[in-house]
């Protein structure tokens, strides 16, 4: 009986997903492209996103524990998804190693799925997390 009670609540009443990690998006790119991989991380039921304008308030939430992560758009990422070597910049706080390694695999999940996006529509990404 216990195995069966054990099946049920892990197959259908628990989940392991973490939805809501609190994120600062630090946008420094004006562009329409850093815009939209903003965007994607504010429409994900995975983030709870606060977007800013500068590493130094993203750090600033990071060290009194109000975000969980930063996630950094650098000011030339227009220019270099063109060149096809754009980035994103990750930063985790290391006190829950676990909750650190979930933020980071949905990071980089939310900049392929921006990157595959475009390259259906034929508008090409190679941006990397």
């Amino acid at each position: 009986m216990l195995p069966l009670i054990s099946i049920l609540l892990l197959g259908y009443g628990l989940s392991l997903d973490v939805k809501n990690v609190a994120v600062a998006v630090v946008l420094e790119d004006s562009s329409a492209e850093a815009a939209e991989l903003a965007a994607s991380f504010q429409l994900s039921q995975y983030f709870q996103t606060r977007i800013v304008t500068s590493m130094h308030m993203a750090q600033e939430l990071l060290l009194d524990r109000k975000v969980d992560s930063i996630i950094r758009i650098n000011s030339d990422f227009a220019r270099r998804l063109r060149f096809g070597d754009a980035q994103v910049q990750t930063i985790v706080h290391g006190t829950d190693a676990n909750l650190a390694r979930i933020t980071e695999a949905y990071t980089q999940a939310a900049v392929g799925q921006w990157g595959t996006r475009r390259a259906a529509e034929g508008r090409g990404s190679s941006g990397t997390a």
